[in-house]
Parts: structure tokens; sequence; C-alpha cells
């Protein structure tokens, strides 16, 4: 399988941005009250988010019914 991979890291030039096919760079300004302590956390989440969307997006077909088996699986384990 050729499947792409994504890094969101600090550098392109770490171990980890070498082995990945693409790189989204995060800046590292730390605050010094560290007001901002969740919006990095929040922000990684919404790039993982549009980054799912847009592949969703792209093969609507074949992962809404991946998203139906999950959800089944899912509710069987439940019982």
């Amino acid at each position: 399988m050729n499947i792409p991979s994504v890094a969101i890291t600090q550098s392109a030039y770490n171990k980890l941005g070498k082995l990945v096919d693409y790189v989204l760079t995060i800046p590292l300004q730390e605050q010094p009250l560290r007001i901002g302590a969740m919006s990095s956390p929040c922000s990684s989440l919404i790039v993982v988010d549009l980054l799912y969307y847009g592949l969703v997006k792209r093969n609507k077909e074949e992962y809404a019914q991946k998203i139906i088996n999950t959800r089944r699986i899912i509710q069987e384990m439940e019982k």
C-alpha cells in the first residue's frame, strides 16, 4: 500500500519530519503565563479534524460504509 503520511510537528527536519511524506509545521511560542495552554491542543485537534473531513469528502461512499460498519461493530461490542 502506498499511503501518504502526515506529521504535525515543530520542524520538518527532525526525525519525524524526515519519515513522512507531508509535514505541517507549528510554531513554538510559549506564553509566559501559559494563557494559551488550551489553544495548542485545540488547534491540533482542529487540524486533524480538517484532514479527516478532507479525506472523507474525497471518498464519501467508501468512508460512509466504513463509518456504518464501525458503528455496527461498536454496538455489537456494547451488548
